[in-house]
């Protein structure tokens, strides 16, 4: 039995946006936001996949996500989990900055 994941950002998936198709470009950009994710930050898009997919054959030491395969309510999901990562980042203030 899976444990409920716990989330430290906003997500309704009962929002009509949840269920939305993503365009192609979302996807790529999606992908590329992901990419750019920390080891820890990683380990919550894979169990939120986990949470939302019937995975087979799952080896957490190689993950390759194929977006054209998750359901439209993971993506918006990981898309929710990204925007948040990126909005604490922007909030870290530079220590540079402040000495200036």
């Amino acid at each position: 039995m899976k444990a409920k994941l716990k989330r430290e950002y906003e997500f309704d998936s009962d929002d009509e946006h949840a269920t939305e198709p993503m365009t192609y470009e979302e996807k790529r950009q999606l992908s590329m936001d992901i990419n750019m994710l920390t080891a820890q930050k990683l380990s919550t898009v894979v169990d939120i996949i986990e949470a939302r997919e019937k995975i087979t054959d799952f080896d957490p030491e190689e993950i390759e996500i194929d977006f054209e395969l998750l359901k439209p309510v993971t993506l918006r999901e990981l898309e929710a989990y990204v925007k948040m990562v990126q909005q604490q980042a922007n909030k870290v203030p530079n220590p540079l900055r402040t000495l200036l």
